[in-house]
């Protein structure tokens, strides 16, 4: 079958005639311009799209440069992934125009081709009005598109918006702002106005730093309302002396409600059942901190927060008797910290310790009373399987020790215990751990190219179901964990070769006995190294190395003995040599070779041999105007017990333009 999606890639999703405008000259007032520049990217966006939209999902990559656009295609066996991102900021009529845009898509084609497009854009032109007073305009768009029928799949946000700011140095800013929204769920459109503003102060006085700020939007549609506000206070008193002596008070409070068409009654491909969800979450902080003697100090912290979850409906649907009622939710946490520190020039210790307690309170209330009371009854004990309350209790300690200019050691231990109850007799999740970890790292420096360490690692899980139906799953987990690893760096060789030796162990506290499961066990042993080796001034190598032997199998736990059930060799090496011989070029050209062999002993003849290799090559090209194209592609061979079962071309290409 043809694949259905077009897979070129739509690198800004910014409409052309908007990008004339931006182009133009100033002609006019700067005010004028910011609005008329808004208006026509808006009209542009406001035509329908018939793509089904899904769900948005934070796009923000961490690797964006200042003032660049980047275009990009991954391909990795049969999924293809697109990238088009810009960050750019430049001066336009008399202001600052900035754009900020992720766009990601990703196919897969197999028998069908399914395929998700997630836009991410911001475009804000701002304009000096006055000494720390500007007016902005901006353009939210956020949308997803998904070809599968995952049941949100229609979600689309976009807002028009201007509003001035007023900003004093970093102790006052002021920012209101208004304009138009338009929201699509689920085949439904709604257009209304959105509200908002910002007030966020910031001050030291004397010892005092005090702070505090409210900030909320509100997008107001004829049948529905979306809206959040925030408020913060905090104030903090420090010794200007002493670091460790300290006081902080913070109290916050978020509201946050959301009306969305609801996931019922989807049959005909619209929804006009409307769901609400208000949440309110309300913060308490406290922590002090003080010197107790030379090189000893300590803190204590008190957090309380409460969390309300109201949902309702604003219309019963008929057939689904839960949407007849409201169903609320309380989850209130209680968290006590105290640390305890000596510290010296070479020596540091750190004790903790964390108690938290708990409870999540589920309850319903009749809202239209159209349902008898055995179905309210039936919702009720529903909800009240959610209720749980719990107390965790950890202790732990830190040390760092310097134990010469070239030898240090470090130690990390802790202990907790979790007790989680729930009240309903329905509810067979009861249960309590003891968690248990160590860790200790010793690392030593020959000289300034050369230094080695060792690691070790050990954890233990053991998890206790109260109540009888669930306590043949009674369990403990136990990690063993050792890793010594080496850096080199000298003489054009640099290696970091490091090796792990681990085991699991998963033993069931009721071994052996009628419905309790196997326990089990899992040994792993491997190495890797990264080698890079000089060899002139224009060609080096570089080298990657990775292989691995693990097991799996029955564990007896009472003899120590296993009854091995797999064993599985795994190896890569991936090795390419570079040339910059040429001007802005640098080329790379080898090989990458994969094994996995997979035995199951418990059978004979049943040995699984996957292999491939493939030419690999790279390519980077620094443009001199500014633009930089990598490319990255290797051709598969694979072989199924040496048999050759397909050809896999994988690419990887990447466009940076640098303005």
């Amino acid at each position: 079958m043809q694949p259905t999606h077009d897979f070129g890639v739509n690198t800004l999703m910014i409409p052309a005639t908007a990008a004339a405008i931006l182009q133009r000259r100033h002609t006019g007032g700067n005010v004028a311009y910011s609005v008329a520049i808004l208006c026509v990217v808006y009209c542009t966006f406001c035509i329908e799209a018939h793509a089904q939209t899904s769900t948005i999902s934070p796009l923000t990559d961490s690797t964006l440069s200042l003032n660049s656009i980047r275009i990009g295609l991954n391909k990795l066996a049969n999924t293809f992934v697109f990238r088009g991102d810009a960050d750019v900021q430049q001066p336009l009529f008399g202001g600052t125009l900035k754009v900020n845009q992720n766009y990601r898509g990703t196919t897969v084609r197999s028998t069908s081709s399914a395929f998700r497009d997630d836009e991410q854009l911001q475009i804000e032109h701002t304009v000096p009005l006055a000494s720390a007073v500007d007016f902005y305009s901006r353009i939210n768009w956020l949308v997803s598109v998904d070809s599968r029928a995952i049941g949100l799949s229609s979600l689309e946000r976009l807002q028009l918006i201007a509003g001035t700011k007023y900003q004093a140095d970093t102790t006052l800013l002021l920012n209101g702002f208004g304009g138009v929204e338009r929201n699509k769920q689920l085949g439904n459109t709604d257009v209304g106005p959105v509200l908002g503003g910002v007030v966020d102060w910031n001050d030291v006085i004397d010892q005092f730093n005090v702070a505090g700020g409210v900030k909320g939007e509100a997008s107001i549609f004829p049948q529905r309302l979306n809206g959040e506000i925030e408020a913060t206070g905090k104030t903090f008193l420090y010794d200007k002396y002493n670091n460790d002596n300290f006081l902080s008070l913070t109290a916050s409070y978020r509201a946050l409600n959301r009306d969305f068409y609801s996931l019922f009654n989807l049959q005909t491909g619209t929804s006009t059942s409307i769901e609400t969800r208000l949440e309110q979450r309300y913060l308490l902080e406290a922590l002090f901190g003080l010197t107790i003697a030379p090189n000893v100090s300590g803190s204590l912290g008190i957090t309380t927060s409460d969390l309300l979850v109201k949902r309702a409906f604003k219309q019963p649907i008929e057939g689904y008797t839960n949407t007849s009622a409201n169903r609320n939710l309380d989850q209130l946490n209680i968290a006590l910290n105290t640390q305890l520190q000596y510290a010296k020039a070479n020596f540091r210790q750190q004790f903790a310790l964390n108690a938290v307690i708990g409870y999540e309170d589920n309850t319903v209330t009749n809202h239209f009373a159209n349902i008898t009371q055995v179905q309210l009854d039936t919702i009720v004990n529903i909800e009240r399987l959610r209720n749980i309350s719990f107390k965790r209790t950890r202790v732990s300690s830190v040390t760092n020790w310097n134990l010469h200019e070239r030898d240090t050691l470090s130690c990390n231990a802790a202990l907790s215990i979790l007790s989680y109850d729930t009240p309903s007799e329905k509810n067979i999740d009861d249960r309590d751990e003891l968690q248990q970890s160590i860790g200790i790292t010793y690392a030593h420096r020959y000289h300034s190219g050369l230094a080695a360490g060792m690691l070790f690692q050990y954890q233990s899980n053991h998890l206790v179901f109260l109540k009888s139906l669930r306590s043949a799953l009674n369990n403990e987990n136990k990690i063993y964990r050792l890793a010594p690893y080496m850096v080199y760096n000298g003489y054009g060789i640099h290696s970091q070769p490091q090796m792990e030796v681990l085991a699991q162990y998963t033993v069931y506290d009721f071994d052996g006995r009628a419905g309790v499961p196997q326990s089990f066990s899992f040994r792993q042993l491997g190495i890797r190294d990264s080698i890079i080796i000089s060899i002139s001034p224009t060609l080096y190598s570089e080298t990657r190395l990775y292989f691995r032997y693990f097991t799996r199998g029955e564990f007896y736990n009472e003899e120590f003995s296993e009854l091995l059930l797999s064993k599985n060799y795994e190896q890569f090496v991936r090795s390419l040599f570079f040339t910059s011989a040429y001007e802005n070029v640098q080329l790379g050209a080898g090989v990458r070779w994969y094994a996995l062999s997979q035995e199951n002993t418990s059978q004979t003849n049943a040995t699984t041999l996957l292999q491939s290799i493939a030419p690999d090559c790279s390519i980077i090209w620094n443009v001199s105007n500014g633009t930089q194209l990598v490319i990255n592609g290797w051709y598969e061979f694979q072989f199924t017990n040496r048999v050759r079962s397909r050809l896999l071309p994988n690419m990887n290409l990447h466009v940076q333009k640098t303005l």
